[in-house]
């Protein structure tokens, strides 16, 4: 976030302060700006952090879960790369010494707990607390709440669960701005009713990639009565916050390894009597290597690409919608 403009990438690592996890880096592609330091990036997006969970002493991925920190998870690391790890400066065992809620991650089915920010716990006393349910925060200090038990931790590092699960139908995203956290608005950018895409020029020839968005825009454009609409070609193959939304093969903008597609959303705000965020653009790519397993029997496909298109899109243009509102403040 710079200012009044906020890119997001979908999917992501979302981290809460005081997260503990194991990071799998490559070297980066950008050296740092000053003293030429050496940069890393996170392997296969979100897929190269195993979360931590200090209390029950095991550890999860978006893939699997590890019932103990050391004789599963490292011992599984150890097969893989050998004996090659030492413990610097072991975790003490009252780290988390904080009153803390945690409710169940939307982002690996319930197989970690994320915390809900300092600011949501509105009172705490023996007999009662409340706590703002979280949504999921483009700041990415919370990735929202998940069905499940809730995790309660005192200041003295005691915890428990509750007895039953909370259903959690759905998570809206937010934009924490000033203290506050505000809702983006859809709007219709096009005149039509919504948003309008443009292929770039490789993706449009693939005949079958074109079908499969164009059946994605008519499931999202009668679920949610915000207008997509396909509008030409471009040779445009690079996501950038440029006014134009691309559809695209990632090409020389290369995804990260095992990761199928990406949304990248950008927001913007004006000010009236109060800040008004909205959608200004969005970018989506997907990565060409994999596209056959996409296309596996279309009546019965094991992966689709409308599904990748909804997935990443889950992360693009959400909110009320602004009919006819261009993209004044005044919906």
């Amino acid at each position: 976030m710079v200012g009044a403009k906020l890119h997001v990438v979908e999917p992501s690592l979302q981290l809460s302060t005081g997260q503990i996890g194991l990071f799998f880096l490559e070297a980066g592609s950008t050296p740092f700006i000053s003293n030429n330091l050496i940069s890393y990036e996170l392997y296969s997006s979100a897929q190269g952090f195993i979360n931590y969970d200090l209390i029950n002493n095991n550890a999860s991925d978006p893939f699997e879960k590890y019932s103990n920190i050391d004789l599963d998870l490292y011992q599984t690391i150890k097969t893989q790369i050998g004996d090659i790890y030492k413990t610097v400066m072991p975790i003490p065992s009252n780290y988390s010494s904080t009153k803390n809620i945690e409710f169940k991650s939307p982002d690996d089915g319930g197989a970690s707990y994320k915390s809900v920010p300092t600011d949501h716990i509105v009172s705490w006393s023996d007999t009662k607390i409340e706590v703002i349910v979280p949504g999921r925060y483009s700041s990415g200090t919370s990735p929202g709440a998940g069905t499940g038990t809730i995790r309660v931790t005192n200041s003295g590092a005691s915890s428990i669960e509750s007895s039953s699960s909370v259903v959690v139908v759905y998570n809206e995203i937010s934009i924490p701005y000033g203290g506050i956290y505000y809702l983006p608005k859809l709007v219709d950018a096009n005149s039509s009713g919504g948003y309008s895409w443009v292929f770039n020029s490789s993706f449009y020839s693939n005949t079958a990639a074109v079908d499969a968005i164009t059946r994605a825009f008519t499931t999202w454009n009668c679920g949610t009565q915000v207008n997509f609409v396909a509008s030409g070609t471009t040779s445009t193959s690079c996501n950038s916050d440029d006014g134009e939304n691309i559809i695209s093969f990632d090409g020389s903008c290369a995804l990260s390894t095992g990761v199928l597609g990406k949304s990248f959303s950008y927001y913007t705000a004006c000010y009236t009597t109060d800040w008004n965020w909205y959608v200004d653009g969005n970018d989506i790519m997907f990565l060409p290597g994999q596209f056959k397993v996409l296309f596996i029997n279309f009546d019965e496909p094991l992966l689709q690409i409308p599904d990748v298109f909804a997935g990443s899109c889950g992360g693009c243009p959400v909110g009320c919608f602004c009919p006819n509102s261009g993209t004044n403040c005044s919906c």
